[in-house]
């Protein structure tokens, strides 16, 4: 989804690099800080670098709605012509159910295509989620005012809240978000064949899809935002105050809906929503405002492919390329440290490939 748009505004790739720097650095991480000694250091470093084990938010918990959110700031940015030009809505229906059908595909051969039999294939997963969202916030922005999306923002989560707060289900009451016991698990237990992440049921299920687009929608006002006709400085105070606005509701909210990925409750979505305004507004004011783009560099060259990064991630053993250069006797020589520079090295070795294709002024989209 490549536009003009998105070369003017490198706070928008700056912010992108920052969602996927989580896994870059943080999936090489895992191995090394187990080797730490026991302590305060390694728990805390720890505590972010896995999702939460139920209710609750880590860096790891906001990574998925950062990819949603910033996938409806790409509808706003890269489908804008056909908001205003109603003769070409064929063109745009074929393009974003051709870009939804790819990005389930590749959701798919993500999880392991066929690699397993029926009825181990799952069919839920991240990509996939990120299709439908794509799907459904893409013709939400065409067919909605700004007005118009808010009123759906809101609706859709008091509408999750409601279900989830007031439908009892067969074997729980209503209101129960436990792991096991909740309406969201039952229905994909009811309705989604094939292997569930949980086994019973899936994260990136029916139901927690509701919310799911809602953050899709807050990335389409940020677009809106982004695009519109305010200073440049209001613009990053909006984000910015919008943010803490979100984060405090979000707050208020988990007293009675707890902050939960897996359910993407109500509250998650209004805490993320905050936290990537901020993040969003920060790398806002570094490279449109203060015009200093060289500070968020390492963040804009792995923004620019970000769906390359994360398919790199899951198909080649950046791991055991990087123990070519640091295992045996160089380890030894490392000692305590090795650990560390094999992620080091991991995260650099991805990190310079794509270095070479913004080098070569190439963007990998769908």
């Amino acid at each position: 989804m490549k536009t003009d748009t998105d070369e003017r505004l490198v706070s928008v790739d700056a912010f992108r690099g920052i969602i996927i720097a989580r896994m870059m650095i943080g999936i090489p991480l895992v191995p090394a800080v187990q080797s730490l000694p026991q302590g305060i250091v390694k728990d805390t470093i720890n505590s972010q670098l896995y999702h939460s084990s139920w209710h609750g938010l880590t860096w790891v918990d906001f990574s998925f709605a950062g990819f949603i959110m910033l996938m409806g700031l790409s509808v706003r940015l890269s489908l804008k012509r056909y908001r205003y030009d109603t003769t070409i809505r064929t063109e745009f229906y074929s393009k974003v159910i051709r870009r939804s059908l790819i990005l389930f595909m590749l959701g798919f051969i993500y999880n392991g295509g066929f690699s397993n039999i029926w009825p181990d294939i799952r069919l839920c997963g991240i990509l996939q989620r990120m299709a439908i969202c794509y799907l459904l916030a893409s013709i939400i922005y065409i067919h909605t005012e700004i007005r118009g999306r808010c009123f759906l923002l809101i609706v859709l989560l008091l509408v999750y809240w409601g279900i989830m707060a007031l439908v009892p289900f067969p074997g729980g009451d209503a209101g129960e978000f436990s792991f096991n016991k909740n309406l969201a698990a039952w229905i994909d237990s009811q309705i989604i064949p094939g292997r569930l992440f949980y086994n019973t049921w899936d994260p990136e299920g029916v139901l927690s899809t509701l919310p799911a687009v809602a953050s899709a929608i807050v990335g389409v006002l940020w677009g809106d935002l982004l695009l519109s006709d305010k200073k440049q400085t209001v613009k990053a105070l909006w984000l910015f105050m919008g943010g803490l606005i979100a984060i405090n509701i979000g707050t208020v909210w988990d007293l009675v809906f707890p902050i939960n990925k897996p359910l993407w409750t109500s509250s998650y979505v209004m805490v993320t929503a905050g936290i990537g305004s901020i993040l969003l507004g920060g790398c806002f004011l570094i490279c449109e405002v203060f015009q200093q783009k060289k500070l968020l560099f390492p963040f804009v060259v792995a923004g620019r492919n970000l769906l390359v990064a994360f398919m790199i991630m899951r198909f080649i053993p950046l791991d055991g390329i990087a123990l070519v250069l640091t295992g045996g006797d160089v380890s030894i020589l490392l000692g305590a440290t090795a650990p560390f520079v094999t992620a080091f090295v991991e995260t650099a070795l991805l990190w310079f490939f794509l270095l070479f294709l913004y080098r070569n002024k190439i963007a990998i989209r769908i």
